[in-house]
């Protein structure tokens, strides 16, 4: 602080200048040449006069990018002056309340990371999207059409646990984990809880920036104590980890992040139980091992868990073997009251899941009882491509990826430089004399887990490891994260002076092997170009890591910057949710549902995603996703069961009207989509459907007693009343 007082003191004046005559007008013009998309003064001078709004966001928006650019360059600004060392001591003293400060500044200003302005495309709708940075990822359906939506309908749910929104009760405590007022939910989805203290677009804000700098200060946390406190090390550890594209691509769904963050405070609170004397420090760190133990139980989603446990469990069992060799726990008292505070945080863990497992278990069985998802048995294989592709994982959100390929999110890996950090790891050990058993640890499970993502395994040794119930894709996060830590421990370990003779060729070897093995996969995305450019990359990573201990600020700057490339444009900066409100479908769709609110809807002859967006106006709705099978309400259309298979899954729903009289009939498109094919009088009957939203003309489907009445019209689509 003295030294942050005594530089400003010397040069506030001129920092003052150059910041108000210098960085806030470059600031200006940036943000006016991104929100106009214009380099010509007519096209700049048009969207000023009007009133610096466009399609792509309002006045409140461009002075959003304005303040991003601002801070930006002031920050880079900071890190390229004297000012730098202070500045980092500085935020390193204070990091909690920096990033406490982080998630208010989000929350006032209501930013998020959500891809909501997709819906656009689906709406019709031509209101401006309001995007500040970056573009939506519509491929990320499962969080703008799936997941955001259903938040969004608790809202009108009160936040109760029980939900009528989804066509009839559905437990949203238990499976997609939404905001409810639930003791267990409050405790051990604390992330959530914005939604039920702000509502559902400052929830939305706190959501996404809490998780993020929790995640960020997480792993900085574990890789200091990894590391044997070299903050450098773990802030280029934390910066691969949170800006990893997989953990991007995947930031707000299945629980990944959750799972980043409760394990290391799990493994930091059984260090602390350990080393510390004081009783209360011991309580404390017990009760935060409970509430990480549950909240990393409850992602329920054990395809990622499973192989992540595995790791946590060697990073435990190295803090345990370093606690027994330090001589900490020789104390009869001391190693007496860590056991009992451990035993009681396991026995209370124990204890709460089964608790939990017993008020849900009817939901639970149902969804254990699916033909989809149901009890997978994973048996790994068909992932050794991804070994290699943390050079091609950057360019996923600038450039078309080719289905053939499969999608972005399935194929995003981590910044691990995989196999040069186990080779600098190994040589670091040579050299030294002395194995690091650690890290050796570390490279057997990642060589585990490398097999496991490589061959199919025989149904007993998959059980056998645990990892049948973990995906070779989900599991493959495991891997990468071993291979991030051994390669820190490796550059902090290494205290020699590493010679540009040697460094120099084996920096191009390396990245000649993995562009050769990128480009194998994925030669219908690379391209030359793109290919040269991830050679010269590839090969100025390698050296900044071998030669680390020569040009460590260097290095770590270009270790960020690379982290920050991979991974920090795949989220869009998205201002608030009025996007899908100041619509004109929405405002029909509520009109109605202030006159009849208990009415049930149902989106015809439309396919997901649509089907989710009367989740978003607080409506009744008949075909919104089912996260578990709705027998009450599917099985009055199968009397006799025969077609149970096609709704006993998890699943997006669509209806498509038939002509009168015809017969119902099921229709699997997809593992998550099926269709049901049914006549007007039928779903009138059966589903008790009052509303139906389609961009159909459905007059001509009335017959007999039942018709259907036009009500509103908006933004393509029409609204009818189903009246007999």
């Amino acid at each position: 602080m003295k030294a942050l007082k005594d530089l400003y003191a010397k040069n506030g004046k001129k920092l003052y200048v150059v910041f108000v005559f210098v960085w806030i007008p470059l600031a200006f013009i940036a943000a006016l040449l991104y929100s106009a998309r214009s380099f010509s003064p007519a096209g700049m001078l048009a969207f000023i006069q009007n009133g610096f709004q466009n399609e792509r966001g309002g006045t409140a928006v461009f002075f959003l990018r304005l303040l991003l650019f601002a801070a930006a360059g002031e920050l880079a600004l900071v890190l390229l002056s004297p000012f730098r060392e202070a500045f980092l001591a500085f935020c390193f003293r204070f990091r909690y309340l920096i990033a406490l400060a982080f998630v208010a500044l989000a929350v006032l200003l209501n930013l998020n990371g959500s891809s909501l302005a997709a819906w656009n495309a689906h709406t019709g709708s031509c209101v401006p999207s309001d995007v500040v940075f970056g573009h939506p990822k519509t491929i990320r359906s499962d969080e703008w059409a799936t997941f955001t939506p259903m938040i969004a309908s608790q809202g009108f749910n009160a936040y109760r646990q029980m939900s009528p929104l989804f066509g009839g009760d559905t437990n949203t405590f238990i499976v997609y984990g939404l905001p409810s007022w639930n003791i267990f939910g409050i405790l051990f989805r604390p992330f959530l809880n914005g939604f039920l203290l702000f509502g559902f677009e400052r929830g939305l804000a706190f959501f996404w920036s809490a998780r993020l700098a929790a995640l960020f200060l997480a792993w900085f946390e574990l890789l200091r104590k990894l590391t044997g406190d070299k903050r450098g090390l773990a802030l280029i550890g934390a910066f691969i980890v949170s800006f990893s594209p997989i953990v991007q691509w995947w930031f707000a769904v299945n629980g990944l992040v959750e799972m980043l963050i409760f394990g290391p405070v799990a493994l930091l609170s059984l260090d602390v139980m350990m080393r510390t004397e004081k009783t209360g420090y011991r309580l404390l760190s017990a009760f935060l091992l409970y509430i990480s133990g549950c909240a990393f139980v409850m992602t329920f989603y054990p395809a990622s868990a499973v192989a992540l446990f595995l790791l946590y469990l060697v990073i435990a069992a190295a803090f345990i073997a370093g606690r027994i060799k330090d001589r900490t726990l020789s104390d009869r008292a001391k190693r007496r009251g860590f056991l009992l505070c451990l035993l009681g945080a396991v026995l209370m863990i124990g204890f709460t899941l089964g608790f939990i497992l017993y008020q849900n278990i009817d939901t639970v069985q149902a969804v254990l009882n699916t033909d989809y998802p149901g009890r997978r048995v994973a048996r790994g294989g068909r992932e050794a491509y991804k070994l290699f592709s943390y050079w091609v994982s950057p360019y996923f959100p600038w450039k078309e990826f080719p289905r053939e390929l499969g999608n972005e999110c399935e194929s995003a890996t981590m910044l691990d430089l995989f196999p040069l950090g186990f080779l600098f790891a190994i040589f670091v050990m040579i050299r030294k004399k002395k194995a690091d058993v650690f890290s050796i640890a570390l490279m057997l499970l990642s060589l585990f887990v490398t097999v496991y993502a490589t061959i199919r395994f025989p149904e007993w040794l998959a059980k056998l490891s645990l990892l049948s119930n973990s995906t070779a894709g989900r599991a493959i996060i495991t891997y990468e994260l071993a291979n991030v830590i051994v390669m820190i421990r490796a550059m902090g370990a290494y205290e020699g002076k590493p010679k540009y003779a040697l460094v120099i060729p084996a920096a191009f070897v390396y990245a000649a092997f993995v562009c050769f093995m990128s480009f194998s996969h994925y030669q219908a995305f690379l391209g030359k170009k793109t290919l040269v450019v991830s050679f010269a990359l590839a090969a100025f990573l390698a050296g900044a890591l071998l030669l680390y201990p020569r040009i460590r600020k260097l290095s770590a700057a270009v270790f960020i910057g690379a982290a920050l490339l991979s991974g920090a444009f795949v989220n869009p900066l998205q201002y608030g949710s009025a996007n899908i409100r100041n619509t004109a479908l929405y405002a029909a769709v509520q009109e109605i549902r202030e006159t009849e609110p208990e009415a049930l809807w149902a989106v015809e002859g439309r396919d997901y995603p649509i089907t989710n967006y009367l989740l978003m106006t607080g409506v009744r709705s008949f075909n919104a996703t089912q996260v578990y099978p709705r027998f009450e309400v599917f099985g009055k259309f199968d009397p006799d069961g025969k077609d149970r298979s096609f709704y006993n899954r998890y699943a997006h729903v669509s209806v498509q009207l038939r002509d009168a009289g015809e017969e119902t009939a099921f229709e699997l498109k997809n593992p998550d989509l099926f269709v049901l094919h049914v006549s007007p009088e039928t779903l009138y009957e059966k589903g008790n459907v009052s509303f139906l939203l389609t961009d159909r003309m459905l007059e001509e489907l009335s017959a007999g007693d039942l018709r259907f009445e036009l009500v509103k019209e908006a933004d393509g689509h029409r609204i009818y009343r189903v009246l007999k």
